[in-house]
């Protein structure tokens, strides 16, 4: 396991501490992550069905008004993070029976090159 992995695993379960009520244990190698992700979740957005995912531009917006060079590592730990939140609140809203979706809704493939530059050719 990577130092990256390691991070990332530290910083779900410290999410999922909180969203369960306890005193979250952030690393400290993780707390501009930790910042990040408190920032970007009290501004996510909602649909009928429940909250959206933290999408790429508000990442990008953050990263740029926050001026924090943000590499590819750091977007793996927030999207992860973003996921086990977004798992949390479909099953909130599930057993409280509001809500509509039962899971969170992601694309999973991965972005190239070559998939943008075919997303804006004419």
């Amino acid at each position: 396991m990577t130092a990256h992995e390691r991070l990332q695993r530290q910083l779900i379960d410290a999410l999922r501490r909180a969203m369960a009520g306890g005193n979250p244990i952030v690393p400290e190698a993780g707390r501009l992550l930790w910042r990040f992700f408190v920032e970007m979740s009290a501004a996510r957005s909602y649909h009928m069905g429940g909250p959206n995912p933290i999408s790429w531009v508000e990442i990008q917006a953050w990263a740029r008004v926050r001026r924090w060079p943000v590499s590819d590592t750091h977007i793996s730990i927030l999207r992860a993070m973003d996921d086990a939140w977004l798992e949390y609140a479909a099953r909130k809203a599930k057993q409280s029976g509001k809500g509509g979706k039962d899971e969170p809704t992601r694309v999973k493939a991965e972005m190239t090159p070559t998939a943008f530059d075919g997303m804006f050719k004419r």
